[in-house]
């Protein structure tokens, strides 16, 4: 999500000030979900063209994943990409793979950043958004591995 609204900052203002029902599952949360090692392993074995393709794409994000983690002094763990989008894709159709609150965020540009500040409660400038605060991140890999037919 956060890099998403931040892509462009302008549009992504005027989305979550234009009075639709919004759902953000921010990176604090996706961040606590990932496949490791054996799930490329399985991708790569699958006769699925699909699960095959997603194996060469994990491929091409694993140096990034590898350098981002070791320059964030993160512990060493067998992250090889974060699930980012399939859980947002998932709490489409499923929510309770989250904890959601609905909480009063102001959209705002800072330097260019975009940003969002919580308030205590909703105004015109703090619409009350859907927002995700916690995951049950190995229900949602067990999901994850289950939909692409990889050993739990």
């Amino acid at each position: 999500m956060d890099y998403n609204l931040c892509a462009d900052p302008t549009a992504s203002r005027r989305v979550l000030l234009a009075g639709i029902s919004t759902r953000i599952i921010p990176i604090d949360v996706t961040l606590q979900v990932w496949i490791e090692s054996r799930d490329v392993r399985a991708l790569e074995a699958s006769p699925s063209p699909l699960n095959r393709a997603l194996a060469r794409a994990v491929g091409h994000w694993r140096p990034i994943i590898t350098a981002f983690l070791a320059g964030s002094g993160a512990r060493a763990l067998d992250t090889v990409a974060f699930l980012h989008d399939p859980l947002a894709l998932a709490c489409a159709y499923d929510e309770s793979f989250c904890t959601f609150e609905d909480l009063a965020l102001e959209p705002r540009i800072d330097d260019g950043v975009f940003r969002t500040v919580e308030h205590a409660a909703p105004g015109p400038d703090a619409p009350r958004i859907r927002c995700a605060t916690a995951v049950d991140a190995a229900r949602f890999v067990a999901h994850w591995r289950e939909r692409l037919g990889l050993p739990l």
